[in-house]
Protein backbone atom coordinates (compact mmCIF):
# COMPACT_ATOMS: atom_id res chain seq x y z
CA UNK A 1 0.00 0.00 0.00
CA UNK A 2 1.45 3.53 -0.98
CA UNK A 3 1.97 5.64 1.49
CA UNK A 4 2.14 3.68 4.07
CA UNK A 5 5.40 2.54 6.22
CA UNK A 6 5.96 -1.39 5.50
CA UNK A 7 7.42 -3.52 7.89
CA UNK A 8 8.19 -6.50 5.45
CA UNK A 9 10.02 -7.16 1.94
CA UNK A 10 8.83 -9.70 -0.36
CA UNK A 11 10.79 -12.33 -2.13
CA UNK A 12 8.18 -13.91 -5.56
CA UNK A 13 8.98 -17.00 -5.96
CA UNK A 14 5.97 -17.60 -8.90
CA UNK A 15 3.40 -14.97 -10.28
CA UNK A 16 3.07 -11.41 -11.84
CA UNK A 17 2.56 -8.29 -9.53
CA UNK A 18 1.92 -4.59 -10.74
CA UNK A 19 3.02 -1.69 -8.79
CA UNK A 20 1.16 1.67 -9.27
CA UNK A 21 1.46 5.01 -7.83
CA UNK A 22 -1.90 6.87 -7.47
CA UNK A 23 -3.52 4.10 -9.82
CA UNK A 24 -0.79 4.88 -12.78
CA UNK A 25 0.96 1.11 -13.47
CA UNK A 26 4.80 1.87 -12.51
CA UNK A 27 6.15 -1.56 -13.55
CA UNK A 28 5.56 -5.30 -13.30
CA UNK A 29 6.80 -7.23 -10.90
CA UNK A 30 7.76 -11.24 -11.21
CA UNK A 31 9.65 -13.95 -10.12
CA UNK A 32 13.00 -13.11 -8.48
CA UNK A 33 11.94 -9.51 -7.81
CA UNK A 34 11.69 -8.06 -4.55
CA UNK A 35 8.82 -5.84 -3.10
CA UNK A 36 9.70 -3.32 -0.76
CA UNK A 37 13.69 -3.62 -1.23
CA UNK A 38 13.47 0.31 -2.51
CA UNK A 39 12.00 1.72 0.79
CA UNK A 40 14.39 -0.17 3.00
CA UNK A 41 15.69 2.12 5.34
CA UNK A 42 13.13 1.83 7.68
CA UNK A 43 10.21 4.24 8.45
CA UNK A 44 10.07 5.51 4.92
CA UNK A 45 6.59 5.19 3.43
CA UNK A 46 5.99 2.61 0.33
CA UNK A 47 6.51 4.94 -2.54
CA UNK A 48 3.95 2.19 -4.42
CA UNK A 49 0.88 0.27 -4.11
CA UNK A 50 1.40 -4.02 -5.29
CA UNK A 51 -1.50 -6.20 -6.21
CA UNK A 52 -1.15 -9.88 -7.41
CA UNK A 53 -2.15 -9.64 -11.36
CA UNK A 54 -1.55 -13.88 -11.52
CA UNK A 55 -1.81 -16.56 -8.40
CA UNK A 56 1.16 -15.45 -6.39
CA UNK A 57 3.80 -16.97 -4.17
CA UNK A 58 5.59 -14.64 -2.03
CA UNK A 59 8.28 -14.87 0.45
CA UNK A 60 7.59 -12.53 3.56
CA UNK A 61 10.50 -11.27 6.07
CA UNK A 62 11.18 -8.28 8.50
CA UNK A 63 12.69 -5.49 6.83
CA UNK A 64 14.50 -5.26 9.73
CA UNK A 65 16.10 -8.50 9.60
CA UNK A 66 17.16 -8.42 5.89
CA UNK A 67 18.75 -5.36 6.33
CA UNK A 68 21.11 -6.49 9.08
CA UNK A 69 21.79 -9.19 6.70
CA UNK A 70 22.24 -7.18 3.71
CA UNK A 71 24.52 -4.35 5.33
CA UNK A 72 26.60 -6.29 7.83
CA UNK A 73 28.00 -8.93 5.20
CA UNK A 74 30.28 -8.36 2.43
CA UNK A 75 28.10 -10.72 0.23
CA UNK A 76 24.44 -8.79 1.25
CA UNK A 77 25.88 -4.90 0.67
CA UNK A 78 27.25 -6.84 -3.05
CA UNK A 79 23.64 -8.05 -3.49
CA UNK A 80 22.11 -4.86 -2.75
CA UNK A 81 24.32 -3.01 -5.10
CA UNK A 82 23.51 -5.02 -7.77
CA UNK A 83 19.73 -5.18 -7.18
CA UNK A 84 19.63 -1.34 -7.38
CA UNK A 85 21.59 -1.28 -10.50
CA UNK A 86 19.65 -3.58 -12.37
CA UNK A 87 16.47 -1.30 -11.21
CA UNK A 88 18.28 1.61 -12.20
CA UNK A 89 18.76 0.11 -15.53
CA UNK A 90 15.29 -1.13 -16.20
CA UNK A 91 14.27 2.28 -15.06
CA UNK A 92 16.18 3.53 -17.69
CA UNK A 93 14.89 1.19 -20.15
CA UNK A 94 11.73 2.42 -19.74
CA UNK A 95 11.98 6.11 -19.85
CA UNK A 96 14.16 5.45 -23.07
CA UNK A 97 11.19 3.36 -24.82
CA UNK A 98 9.22 6.64 -23.85
CA UNK A 99 11.40 8.64 -26.47
CA UNK A 100 9.81 6.69 -29.00
CA UNK A 101 6.16 7.32 -30.56
CA UNK A 102 3.81 5.44 -29.50
CA UNK A 103 3.79 2.57 -31.91
CA UNK A 104 7.62 1.38 -31.46
CA UNK A 105 6.81 2.05 -28.11
CA UNK A 106 4.12 -0.40 -27.50
CA UNK A 107 6.31 -2.99 -29.66
CA UNK A 108 9.31 -2.80 -27.45
CA UNK A 109 6.76 -2.83 -24.19
CA UNK A 110 5.21 -6.04 -25.37
CA UNK A 111 8.20 -7.50 -26.67
CA UNK A 112 9.96 -6.61 -23.35
CA UNK A 113 7.24 -8.07 -21.72
CA UNK A 114 6.98 -11.20 -23.50
CA UNK A 115 10.43 -11.99 -22.75
CA UNK A 116 10.18 -11.62 -19.33
CA UNK A 117 6.53 -13.30 -18.74
CA UNK A 118 5.60 -14.78 -22.11
CA UNK A 119 5.45 -17.88 -23.92
CA UNK A 120 8.44 -17.99 -26.07
CA UNK A 121 7.85 -20.49 -29.19
CA UNK A 122 10.07 -20.68 -32.30
CA UNK A 123 7.45 -17.93 -34.69
CA UNK A 124 5.38 -16.35 -32.21
CA UNK A 125 6.03 -14.96 -28.89
CA UNK A 126 2.80 -14.88 -26.34
CA UNK A 127 1.92 -12.61 -23.72
CA UNK A 128 0.09 -13.76 -20.59
CA UNK A 129 -3.75 -13.11 -20.73
CA UNK A 130 -3.27 -10.48 -17.74
CA UNK A 131 -1.70 -7.87 -19.81
CA UNK A 132 -5.22 -6.42 -21.44
CA UNK A 133 -4.79 -3.47 -23.47
CA UNK A 134 -6.27 -0.97 -20.49
CA UNK A 135 -3.27 -2.38 -18.24
CA UNK A 136 -0.56 -2.04 -20.92
CA UNK A 137 -2.14 1.69 -21.98
CA UNK A 138 -1.73 2.76 -18.37
CA UNK A 139 1.51 1.64 -18.20
CA UNK A 140 2.37 3.51 -20.80
CA UNK A 141 0.42 6.55 -19.90
CA UNK A 142 -1.77 6.13 -23.09
CA UNK A 143 -5.69 5.61 -23.91
CA UNK A 144 -7.54 2.11 -24.34
CA UNK A 145 -8.84 3.51 -27.10
CA UNK A 146 -5.23 4.68 -28.60
CA UNK A 147 -3.80 1.57 -27.96
CA UNK A 148 -6.74 -0.43 -29.78
CA UNK A 149 -6.51 1.88 -32.82
CA UNK A 150 -1.79 0.44 -33.16
CA UNK A 151 -3.38 -2.77 -32.66
CA UNK A 152 -5.38 -3.46 -35.45
CA UNK A 153 -2.69 -1.50 -37.37
CA UNK A 154 -0.11 -3.70 -36.29
CA UNK A 155 -2.31 -6.37 -37.01
CA UNK A 156 -3.02 -5.26 -40.42
CA UNK A 157 1.30 -5.45 -41.09
CA UNK A 158 1.50 -8.71 -39.55
CA UNK A 159 3.26 -7.80 -35.89
CA UNK A 160 0.57 -8.93 -34.27
CA UNK A 161 -1.63 -12.02 -34.69
CA UNK A 162 -5.33 -11.19 -33.88
CA UNK A 163 -6.61 -12.76 -30.65
CA UNK A 164 -9.04 -11.48 -28.60
CA UNK A 165 -7.45 -12.61 -25.16
CA UNK A 166 -3.83 -11.72 -25.82
CA UNK A 167 -0.77 -10.07 -27.52
CA UNK A 168 0.72 -12.23 -30.06
CA UNK A 169 3.90 -10.78 -31.23
CA UNK A 170 5.43 -12.63 -34.47
CA UNK A 171 9.31 -12.49 -33.68
CA UNK A 172 10.09 -11.97 -37.79
CA UNK A 173 8.11 -8.90 -38.04
CA UNK A 174 9.05 -7.45 -34.42
CA UNK A 175 12.88 -8.04 -35.22
CA UNK A 176 12.59 -5.15 -38.25
CA UNK A 177 10.88 -2.43 -35.67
Amino acid sequence: MEDVVQDSIYFVQAGICESSKHGHTMSFIGKHDIVGISDILGNEESFVSVIALTDTIAWRFSKEEVMRKLMYSQEGAFYLYHYMKRMNIKLLEKYTLQTFDTREQLIGILTYLGQLYGEDEPNQMKLPKIFTKQIIANYMGASRQHISRLCKQLEMEGVFEKDEHRFILNKKEIAHV
